[in-house]
């Protein structure tokens, strides 16, 4: 039973869908608050250029950004038909030219090269389908000189194996796995920051 109840959470974590997966979309961006304002404090944006934020979910990290960022756009991307709806919901006074969130996928992602001068993706690499390609794409869409920034909750995959032993598809990225996976994209000026199972790793286009 308990297998089952983790194989439900991650697959509504991977995708939410339904009744069940619009709830959890509204109640996953604050579930990882902590760890998104550590690691965007962490590593700082340029208040006026264009954000995106990959996986956006239920649009909480997009509320990040404005409040961090106020001369900044801010757009989001995910997957889920109904992260998109939750999150549109939430920024409703805010769609037009400084907010867009579409649909679409990080192995294509739906934006025009050099796009962005920053691009986030805050507990979403777990489930790409092939890490480097996604990363490729991101930094696709970044001018060069934007950041991009990978924030996750969990960087160990032995302490990790209570989630993806029940999720195939799930993988979790060590700091230094993620450091790799970026300079392997293009990506320069790498770094890692660490807060117990916590990391947010930057790089530079």
């Amino acid at each position: 039973m308990f297998g089952g109840l983790i194989r439900l959470l991650v697959k509504q974590a991977r995708k939410p869908e339904g009744f069940f997966g619009r709830l959890f979309a509204k109640s996953m961006g604050s579930g990882h608050q902590q760890v998104a304002i550590w690691a965007l404090e962490s590593f700082r944006f340029h208040d006026g250029d264009r954000i995106l934020d990959v996986g956006c979910g239920g649009g909480k990290n997009i509320l990040n950004l404005f409040e961090m960022y106020p001369k900044s756009a801010v757009d989001g991307v995910d997957f889920s038909p109904d992260s998109v709806r939750v999150s549109r919901k939430l920024h409703a006074g805010r769609l037009g030219e400084n907010c867009r969130i579409e649909e679409g996928n990080v192995m294509s992602l739906p934006f025009a090269d050099s796009s962005y001068g920053g691009v986030t993706a805050c507990e979403t690499i777990y489930f790409w389908p092939d890490f480097i390609g996604g990363l490729k794409e991101v930094y696709r869409v970044l001018k060069p000189g934007g950041r991009a920034l990978l924030i996750v909750e969990s960087n160990d995959p032995v302490r990790g194996k209570i989630w993806t032993d029940h999720c195939a598809g799930m993988t979790i990225y060590t700091p230094d796995e993620q450091v790799e996976a970026m300079k392997a994209a293009g990506f320069r000026e790498v770094e890692a920051k660490i807060k117990g199972d916590w990391a947010a790793v930057s790089g530079i286009k």
